[in-house]
């Protein structure tokens, strides 16, 4: 059953290692915006009932993420039309791992802005 009135999702995610692509377990922004596309398949489904067609996404990035971060992913409803959702998006850092070889990790005082965007989505006209 759909429900068209939620409008936003949040997803938590703590990449691992085999999320990393780069040196020093620096996590790509292409898996970044993986996070939103997931985070945005989970409220496509409550709202319309079933996916929809990832049309277009920027993604503008700020700070740099490792494995192990713990990263929050928030999305909004910011446009409606018939076949078509307009979404923004950002993913915040709430704990960053210390990556040092220590195994630690420190919890943020304020959350750390990583990316922020937007994203159209194409459903099916109902």
């Amino acid at each position: 059953m759909s429900n068209p009135n939620v409008t936003e999702w949040k997803h938590i995610v703590r990449p691992g290692a085999d999320d990393c692509h780069y040196r020093n377990y620096l996590v790509s922004g292409a898996r970044l915006l993986q996070y939103v596309t997931d985070c945005i398949a989970c409220l496509s489904s409550v709202r319309e009932g079933t996916g929809g067609l990832v049309a277009n996404i920027n993604g503008n990035f700020r700070a740099e993420v490792h494995a192990m971060d713990e990263l929050i992913v928030d999305l909004k409803l910011e446009r409606q039309g018939n076949t078509s959702r307009v979404y923004a998006f950002t993913i915040t850092k709430t704990i960053e791992y210390a990556n040092d070889g220590t195994a630690t990790a420190k919890v943020l005082d304020e959350p750390k802005l990583c990316v922020d965007g937007t994203c159209v989505l194409v459903v099916k006209p109902h």
